[in-house]
């Protein structure tokens, strides 16, 4: 039997997770049928709700269809918070075309002091672009077809969250070291500046580290870019933060007392960590990589009309499961190349 989820009628806001897993658990009753779909979101979750809206604008093209994109904004919502690269700040646009093309900044224009009726000497700022494409990344949930039946509620949820961690930590995997090619965009450290990638200093020590530590600060600084409180943010594995939390100086005193694992700072910067920086790199399997970024130089592109959620059957119906689909299109670049900066061969906690 198909229930409403509580309050799934009511007027107040649904949460971004039930509203997108709603779509979901309706396509899969209705077996991929979307009029089906749409007249059963009707009576389960009214006329006016998120989830029927969606099914009904719902956009079919050569036999794809896409979600509306207010759903898909809904569901970007979801992965902000699980993706590092989202969270730290990076610029998101709408990317409706496959084809957006964007200025990059390469040198900044000059202002001169000259005398009166002398015509200035004109430095314009200089310039290059780059074009934000589309690039397709899948993800495929299982669900028992008991959970879709008889608890919808958690359904919802467990579907949509699912999706949104898996899809938020192939993000940063490619976000941050992805290497490009033709089916998938370049990461951070592929695009930043090659002059801002160098080796931490082999002697860990406190002194060392904390040198090492503003100097990728200074990378940022020494090209005029300005990172604050605000924008500015370091990626590192859990190894790390975790060493940087134990150090201490010679009277017991923790030496980075704003660290900790959910809101730490360092020199007043915001730190996330995550384990797709891998800690195992290097000869003898041991290195990681530590990031200094502007957040806000950074640009990721999401097609929101062209995302998609599909289900299906398992092929062994014995399993009784349904595996649910999401496909998103995005693509990254960065507004600067100097407004990142890479410690290699951190051995940090090793």
């Amino acid at each position: 039997p198909l229930s409403a989820p509580a309050g799934s009628k009511s007027a107040g806001k649904r949460e971004p997770s039930t509203n997108f897993g709603g779509y979901a658990l309706m396509k899969a009753h209705a077996k991929g049928d979307t009029a089906q779909a749409h007249a059963l979101a009707e009576k389960v979750y009214g006329e006016t709700s998120p989830v029927t809206k969606a099914l009904a604008t719902n956009v079919a093209t050569s036999g794809e269809e896409f979600i509306d994109e207010e759903l898909a904004r809904e569901f970007v919502s979801l992965v902000r918070p699980l993706s590092v690269v989202r969270a730290a700040g990076a610029q998101t646009i709408n990317n409706t075309t496959g084809n957006y093309r964007m200025s990059r900044h390469t040198g900044s224009a000059a202002a001169t002091y000259v005398a009166e009726a002398t015509a200035p000497t004109r430095v314009d700022e200089t310039t290059g672009d780059f074009t934000l494409s589309w690039f397709t990344l899948t993800k495929e949930v299982e669900v028992t077809r008991d959970m879709i039946m008889f608890s919808m509620t958690d359904a919802e949820a467990f579907v949509a969250n699912a999706i949104a961690e898996s899809i938020a930590e192939k993000e940063d995997q490619q976000f941050l070291r992805g290497v490009a090619s033709a089916t998938a965009p370049a990461g951070i450290s592929n695009i930043m500046d090659a002059n801002n990638k160098f080796a931490a200093n082999a002697t860990v020590n406190p002194t060392n580290i904390e040198d090492d530590v503003l100097a990728l600060i200074q990378r940022l600084l020494g090209s005029n870019i300005r990172p604050t409180v605000g924008n500015g943010a370091f990626f590192m594995p859990s190894r790390v933060l975790t060493y940087l939390m134990r150090l201490r100086d010679g009277n017991g005193n923790k030496i980075y007392e704003d660290l900790d694992f959910e809101n730490g700072r360092l020199h007043g910067f915001r730190v996330f960590h995550t384990e797709n920086i891998p800690s195992d790199l290097g000869a003898g399997s041991n290195e990681t990589e530590v990031y200094f970024v502007k957040a806000d130089e950074i640009v990721i592109g999401d097609a929101m009309g062209r995302m998609e959620l599909n289900s299906s059957e398992h092929a062994e119906f014995s399993k009784r499961m349904v595996v649910f689909q999401g496909v998103a299109r995005h693509d990254i670049n960065m507004l600067r190349t100097a407004g990142a900066a890479m410690l290699t061969g951190v051995t940090w906690g090793a």
